[in-house]
């Protein structure tokens, strides 16, 4: 028999993402609760498939799906949920009901789940179980795919950037060991579906850097990274990808040296890999015939950058000497520039 507005609870709350005449419904963040059990069974989900939807009307249809959603058993474990005979049947549904319409006004089964678990671990566990699909029945590993699938489209059609992206899969705290994080994979797909979608150009790189508030953090994370054997390709691939961006805007040798960001600690400079990407970054950037001028008047200012740490960390001229292992070079001490910038420190100190 024809479903009426009848044999819904009048207080149904709007849930999925979906547009309906215009009035575009919301993602549930409660649960809701009835005690009517008549209405239970009469919105039960194999009754509803059964009948069908091409003679339900869209809006009471929608606010039945709600209804089934909100009260959809949700436990503490998502890979439990996505086994549930429950969240099979619910797919059923939707499928039926997303067929043949647009996008805009389909429903999306990925809602309930983000809702309740967050974006971040219903992602990384998406990407888990597409991974092992081999522990899958095939209808559970469709299911994946779809809800993989659904997340991605659900993200672009609430206006997500890739930035946004980034901070939903909260990558910034996995530091480092998000190069090999299942949710990692999750924002390269999306950068490539926004790009797709957008007409955009977007990089791994430059949403990377903006995550971990500019390149010098970037570079600094990069180093570490290098440090995992699972992680070292990766971190060179990224690393090479962000010299290219670096040389494709052109930027003066200064202007790298101002974003990576460098501390007062010259042992900081060294073991965090920021020297060593500049120093990259000028070798393949600058001309032979311009090097050595360009070379000499930055050893002139990183000179000055090391005097004025020793004077602001308030070195002593022992202190300079022995940061300096004059007393180890020995005999080859003459031959090298240490003592000019031992002479020089102790002049500054002094003054």
């Amino acid at each position: 028999s024809k479903t009426t507005a009848a044999d819904l609870p009048a207080d149904i709350p709007p849930l999925l993402t979906a547009n309906h005449n215009g009035d575009p419904t919301k993602r549930l963040l409660r649960d809701y609760r009835t005690t009517n059990a008549d209405n239970e069974e009469r919105v039960g989900l194999a009754g509803l498939i059964q009948a069908g939807t091409s003679k339900v009307d869209d809006l009471i249809t929608s606010k039945k799906l709600a209804y089934l959603v909100s009260n959809l058993q949700l436990g503490d474990d998502l890979v439990a949920s996505l086994r549930s005979s429950q969240l099979e049947e619910l797919n059923k549904f939707v499928t039926k009901f997303n067929h043949n319409k647009n996008l805009e006004n389909q429903f999306s089964l990925i809602a309930p789940l983000s809702a309740k678990y967050g974006d971040d671990a219903v992602a990384r566990t998406l990407v888990e179980l597409e991974r092992n699909a081999d522990t899958l029945t095939p209808t559970k590993t469709n299911l994946v795919k779809k809800l993989r699938s659904e997340q991605l489209t659900d993200w672009q059609k609430n206006g997500k950037s890739v930035d946004d992206v980034f901070n939903l899969l909260k990558l910034k705290g996995d530091g480092f060991k998000l190069l090999h994080s299942r949710k990692f994979q999750v924002l390269e797909d999306y950068i490539t579906m926004f790009n797709r979608e957008k007409s955009a150009d977007e990089t791994l790189v430059k949403v990377l850097s903006t995550g971990f508030d500019g390149d010098g953090n970037l570079v600094a994370l990069l180093e570490r990274a290098k440090t995992n054997v699972r992680l070292f390709n990766k971190a060179n691939e990224l690393e090479t990808a962000l010299l290219t961006k670096w040389r494709s805007d052109n930027l003066p040798m200064m202007s790298v040296w101002s974003r990576l960001k460098f501390s007062d600690k010259v042992d900081e400079a060294l073991s965090s890999g920021k020297l060593s990407m500049f120093s990259k970054y000028v070798s393949s950037n600058y001309p032979n015939t311009k090097k050595n001028e360009a070379m000499k008047d930055f050893a002139t200012k990183l000179q000055a950058w090391q005097l004025e740490g020793w004077l602001a960390s308030q070195k002593s001229a022992d202190d300079v000497f022995n940061l300096l292992k004059i007393k180890e070079d020995g005999y080859y001490l003459r031959f090298m520039r240490k003592p000019f910038i031992f002479l020089h420190a102790i002049h500054t100190t002094t003054l």
